[in-house]
């Protein structure tokens, strides 16, 4: 289990940073290829195209680990943007 797991996620990351690099040498802002790599590697494309290719890079068995993961990636996001909007506007607070 952890094996696919972390099989999966270099999957979606080594493809995330070279479709990203691709799209920033495009003049494109990373995010996009990064969101592309998503669709690329997920049911609607790979999964249509070569499902055995899909369930072998992503089985079922790690949907709910990498669902978790990507959540608990969210979460610290967005709080490393509140702390980065917290120093930014911390004058604010000196004003009130």
């Amino acid at each position: 289990m952890l094996v696919h797991l972390l099989a999966a996620l270099a999957a979606v990351v080594i493809l995330g940073r070279l479709l990203g690099r691709l799209f920033r040498y495009i003049g494109q802002p990373p995010v996009i290829g990064e969101v592309v790599a998503g669709i690329l590697l997920g049911p609607s494309l790979l999964g249509h195209i070569a499902p055995a290719a899909y369930a072998f890079i992503l089985p079922p068995s790690v949907a709910p680990s990498l669902g978790l993961l990507s959540q608990l990636g969210v979460v610290l996001y967005m709080f490393l943007v509140g702390v980065e909007l917290i120093e930014r506007f911390h004058w604010i607070v000196y004003v009130l």
